[in-house]
Order: C-alpha cells, then sequence, then structure tokens
C-alpha cells in the first residue's frame, strides 16, 4: 500500500502546522530591466518601506531641501554650512565596501544552510532505502520502526528552531509519529535533545533488525553512518544558527550607514536639482534593501520570501519515505523481468535517445547513447 497505513505512517501535507515556510521565488533571467525593476512583489521594497528609518531620513532630506531653497540654509564651501564631496566619497566608499563583504557573509551562509539541509534529507532517505533493502520479512516491522523515528526525528528538529508548541506535539502525535509515551519521555529532556534521541531510538530499531535478518556487519556500519552523518548535518546548522556575524561588526556597519545615508541626505538636499529627492530616494531603497536582503539571508528559517521552504520539503520527505517503505512491487515482477530482459546496444546512427532538436557534433556522434533492443 503506497499510503502507508498499515505501518502507521502519517498522511503527507499535514505534518507542518502553523510553519508557512518561504518560498523562492521563480524568475526568467532573459526578462528585461524595465519589467524586473518595476517589480514589488516578493522583493525587499515592502520591508524597506516599511521602516520608520526610510520615512525619516527621506523627509530629512526634503526639510533640509525646503530650507535651502527657501533661503533659510545659506550654502557655501567656506561656511559652516559647507560640504565637500571629496570627504563624503570616503565614508561612502568604506561603507559600500562593508556593506558588500556583510551581504557576500550572509548569502554563503545561506548557501551552507542549503546545503547542510538538503544532505541532511538525502541521508534519511539512503538510511530508509538501505533499510527497506536488507530488513525484510522478520526485519520488516523493526524497518518500520526505524523509518518511523527518523521521520519523527527530522521533524522535531526542524520544529526545535521555533521551539516545539502544544499544536505541533499534538498534531505529531495524532499522525503516529511520537507515541504518547515517547512524547512523555522525550518531554523530560531539552528541546536540543528530543530529535538525539529518536536518532538514537531509530538506530537500536535498525540494529535489532540486524540481527534478526541476520545481516553482514558492513550492513550496520553504514546504516549507522547515515544516522551519523544526519546528525552531524543538524549540529552544523545549529551551530551556523548559533554563529551570527559578529555584533561588533554588525553595530559598526549599521553606524557607517547611518551616517552616509544623514551625509546623503544633507549634500543632496543643498542643490537646486530638481532630482535630488528622486536620486536620494533610490539611493536610500537600494542601501537599505541590501540591508534588509542580507539580514533575511542570514536567517533562511522563517517566512520571509527568501527563505526555504521547510514545510514543502518536509511534506515531500515524510511522503517519499511513506511510498519508499510501503510501495509493493506487482506479482512475480522480478522474475518476469528477467526472463524479458534483453542486452544493451548502441544506438543506429541517425537514432536520437533525445529528441531535443539539436543538431550533434561530430564528437558526440561518437558518444551514442545507450538504449534497450
Amino acid at each position: 500500500s503506497a499510503t502507508g497505513s498499515e505501518g502507521g505512517y502519517p498522511c503527507a501535507g499535514c505534518l507542518t502546522p502553523g510553519r508557512p515556510g518561504g518560498m523562492p521565488v521563480k524568475y526568467d533571467p532573459s526578462r528585461g530591466c524595465l519589467a524586473t525593476t518595476l517589480t514589488v512583489a516578493n522583493t525587499a521594497i515592502p520591508s524597506v518601506l516599511s521602516r520608520y528609518e526610510f520615512w525619516l531620513l527621506f523627509n530629512l532630506h526634503l526639510a533640509i531641501g525646503c530650507a535651502f531653497r527657501f533661503g533659510y540654509l545659506p550654502h557655501d564651501d567656506e561656511t559652516p554650512f559647507g560640504f565637500i564631496w571629496n570627504d563624503m566619497k570616503v565614508v561612502t566608499a568604506i561603507t559600500t565596501f562593508f556593506e558588500v563583504f556583510y551581504t557576500n557573509q550572509c548569502h554563503s551562509r545561506y548557501l551552507e544552510f542549503y546545503e547542510a539541509t538538503r544532505m541532511m534529507l538525502g541521508t534519511l532517505y539512503d538510511y530508509c532505502f538501505e533499510l527497506r533493502l536488507h530488513l525484510q520479512d522478520e526485519g520488516k516491522q523493526h524497518a518500520r520502526l526505524a523509518s518511523r523515528q527518523v521521520v519523527a526525528a527530522i521533524l522535531l528538529f526542524f520544529y526545535e528552531m521555533g521551539g516545539v508548541s502544544e499544536p505541533e506535539w499534538g498534531e505529531l502525535e495524532a499522525q503516529g509519529l511520537v507515541k504518547s509515551s515517547e512524547r512523555e519521555f522525550l518531554e523530560k529532556f531539552s528541546s536540543q535533545q528530543h530529535s538525539l534521541i529518536m536518532l538514537q531510538w531509530s538506530a537500536e530499531a535498525a540494529l535489532g533488525g540486524c540481527a534478526e535478518c541476520k545481516v553482514p556487519a558492513n550492513v550496520v556500519k553504514s546504516l549507522v553512518g547515515r544516522l551519523l552523518t544526519c546528525r552531524g548535518l543538524q549540529q552544523e546548522v545549529v551551530d551556523c544558527i548559533r554563529l551570527p556575524m559578529p555584533f561588533q561588526y554588525f553595530h559598526l556597519l549599521k553606524a557607517m550607514l547611518l551616517v552616509n545615508l544623514v551625509g546623503w541626505a544633507y549634500g543632496m538636499a543643498i542643490t537646486k536639482s530638481v532630482f535630488a529627492p528622486v536620486v536620494y530616494w533610490v539611493c536610500l531603497l537600494i542601501f537599505m534593501g541590501m540591508m534588509e536582503l542580507a539580514s533575511q539571508l542570514a536567517d533562511p528559517f522563517g517566512d520571509d520570501d527568501v527563505d526555504f521552504p521547510v514545510t514543502d520539503w518536509l511534506d515531500e520527505f515524510v511522503e517519499n519515505t511513506v511510498v519508499l517503505m510501503e510501495f509493493r512491487s506487482p506479482p512475480d515482477y522480478l522474475q518476469r523481468t528477467l526472463e524479458n530482459e534483453k542486452a544493451l546496444r548502441l544506438t543506429p546512427s541517425g537514432l536520437k535517445l533525445f529528441l531535443d532538436g539539436r543538431p550533434r557534433s561530430s564528437k558526440e556522434d561518437m558518444l551514442k547513447p545507450l538504449m534497450y533492443q
């Protein structure tokens, strides 16, 4: 049964209550500059425009501009109100470097989080695959138990990032992923230890199944290795979350950004150009937008537009695990398939395995794909 109800598995799509998660925005790289620039949804613009600092600085610029144009603020390089752009360029250059460096570091963290999270799920797929392959007949129930506990472990790990609430515990119990006795035992420990305990229980269940099925020792080593790899990736994610960019750097960057924006507010206001407010508005949007984007990239486990779709990943993981552990092949599938199997041969010249319509070079013609005879 693909639904897996016999094994006590949950249904996919109902395991992540209250966790909307982010969704990476799909976009067309060949889209024109004008159409892309005028896009507001799923960008940093709404977040920037919702900050009071943006409008405070912009109104400051307008106030200085009005005072200058009505003669309340005389301007001359030799007066105390003089503004020297060459001095301001130094501050702007330093601020730009620090902000670009900060954004790059946040993006590097973002990629590290992505790689670790996807490898974590991929490692557990391999674990369930080996459970299904080696623990059959006498070990089938051990495989089911081990896979259920490893699914619960991964869900608890991501839940614990925001704190496991009562509704989430109830949902895990209702779906049969965590038994009431297991929950009662787990609640004696800290939230960070719940996933570790479930992984340990899964290892013990797998070890019992290996003993029942008398599998080779290297299979046991491989199964345990999968769980250890998963635990290591979990620790990597936790350590990365607990080690953000140093606050001292963040503080200096914010201070430089504020000084730079205030300097621009004054320097651009004491000009006679009608485009000064437009230019300053764009500069505000770009510099504050970069900081907003970097802050979202630094912690991709949430509901920002750039955050990972963890909810979808977990639902997909549960669904695939259920299918992997509980699907049933057609009767005598292997025997009938072996009888009808043919030898592989090279494709005839002129016949393509993938009809993409692309002309082949002479070098590609020499590397003909394989097909069944």
